[in-house]
């Protein structure tokens, strides 16, 4: 092998080499929480397709029940509103979107339009009338904002992306039907990174395309990219044909992380169910979320938001619920205090951003271990021993120091916080 193969082997390796050094998921990222059930209150989904957040880290989802729902960040149910009707005909919202002022925008995919509220849900304006003409639609599945309040549609009927302002003014368009570099095949999911450029996911090519914030082409990956015969995956992948680990299964949505990695939600009806992850031209990174209804996996991920901190929230269809994704935590807070007179115990809150493991010790108070499912309150007993309860029984009240350890479980590095609270016990039956 001569010098100069040699050199140019060496910099390719150590350009790889960067590429995932920078671009890699981040090593804490794991499951947090997740929320809702099947039904059709407050909080549950009749199989939820997309999903958004807002700058507040608030979380809206559109729901299969003609509605649109938000909740803060840890899921707690805030509001909810109804598309609105045309000609009688009842909507069906789809994909959902925010910008940077907090308007949300959904696209309602049976009557063809686009709808703008408020972020309380009250209602602002409409735009989109079925058709193949500048502005009008035929199944539109998917609704973007980028940084400077631009709104892009995945008209899914028509295999394009059109381009509006925020108040609905039509500005461009760009792609047709086909498997052709440029043209679209049944875009699902949509999304745009922070230089502006889009990328589309495409159900009916089984990749993803990525192009410019005017609609240049620049490349796509996954299968069938480029059309018959002209398989670009074998170039930009880095593994695997078919429902691989290279390629994008069946693409539901996209996502661009604020870091700037593209993730991928593979709706294949082959079981193949889990997110992916790759860099912004197409390399494989990783991914998650074997089949099934356990923390972490999925029946089904429909669509994926990013909020400003970097967590992700994904939707599973099937399992009627969403999930939380991201870096590991440790704060949590002391809440509620409920005292058994009876007993002489108390009951003290915690509330924890995710999974993992609290202890409860202290001076004459018995030791007690309760492990965190997901975000939210966990009860946590107060148990006097030894001193403590002696005086309890003679006196009737005891002054006890209680420490709350919490470890969060999440993959990843994450220090213990403690946190600690002076309680009166009480015994009124002495």
């Amino acid at each position: 092998m001569g010098r100069y193969t040699t050199q140019v082997l060496l910099l390719v390796a150590f350009a790889i080499a960067l590429l995932f050094a920078s671009a890699s998921p981040a090593a804490g990222f794991g499951f947090i929480t997740k929320w809702g059930s099947h039904g059709k209150k407050a909080g549950q989904f009749v199989f939820p397709p997309d999903v958004a957040t807002d700058r507040s880290g608030n979380v809206y989802v559109t729901d299969g029940d003609h509605r649109v729902q938000k909740f803060t960040p840890g899921g707690a149910f805030i509001t909810q509103w109804e598309v609105r009707r045309r000609n009688g005909r009842i909507g069906h919202p789809w994909g959902i979107a925010t910008d940077r002022d907090g308007n949300v925008y959904v696209a309602d995919i049976l009557n063809h339009k686009i709808e703008k509220f408020t972020a309380q849900g009250r209602f602002i304006s409409e735009w989109g009338h079925v058709g193949t003409g500048r502005g009008k639609f035929v199944y539109p599945t998917a609704v973007a904002t980028d940084r400077v309040g631009n709104v892009y549609v995945a008209d899914r009927g028509n295999g394009r992306i059109e381009k509006f302002t925020s108040t609905g003014r039509f500005l461009s368009q760009w792609g047709s039907p086909g498997f052709g570099a440029g043209q679209l095949a049944q875009p699902t999911g949509i999304a745009t990174d922070g230089a502006g450029n889009v990328f589309v996911a495409e159900g009916g090519s089984n990749r993803i395309s990525k192009f410019t914030s005017t609609g240049d082409f620049l490349l796509a990956w996954g299968n069938n990219v480029g059309g018959p015969g002209v398989d670009v995956c074998t170039v930009i992948c880095t593994a695997g044909d078919g429902i691989g680990k290279a390629d994008n299964g069946v693409p539901f949505d996209v996502a661009a992380s604020p870091a700037g990695q593209i993730f991928v939600s593979d709706g294949s009806g082959k079981g193949a169910w889990a997110v992916k992850a790759f860099t912004p031209e197409g390399a494989y990174l990783g991914e998650f979320g074997p089949p099934g209804n356990g923390n972490g996996q999925f029946r089904t991920p429909s669509g994926l938001a990013f909020d400003d901190k970097g967590n992700l929230y994904v939707l599973d269809l099937r399992n009627d619920r969403i999930q939380k994704f991201g870096e590991p935590s440790s704060t949590f807070s002391l809440n509620e205090v409920r005292r058994h007179p009876r007993k002489g115990t108390a009951r003290l809150n915690a509330n924890v951003p995710g999974v993992g493991k609290l202890i409860v010790a202290g001076t004459d108070i018995r030791d007690a271990r309760r492990r965190a499912g997901q975000a939210g309150e966990i009860a946590l007993p107060v148990v006097p021993i030894g001193g403590a309860r002696e005086k309890l029984r003679s006196t009737g009240r005891v002054t006890v120091k209680v420490e709350i350890t919490y470890t969060p479980t999440t993959a990843g590095d994450a220090v213990p916080a403690t946190r600690s609270r002076r309680l009166t016990l009480v015994r009124a039956d002495r």
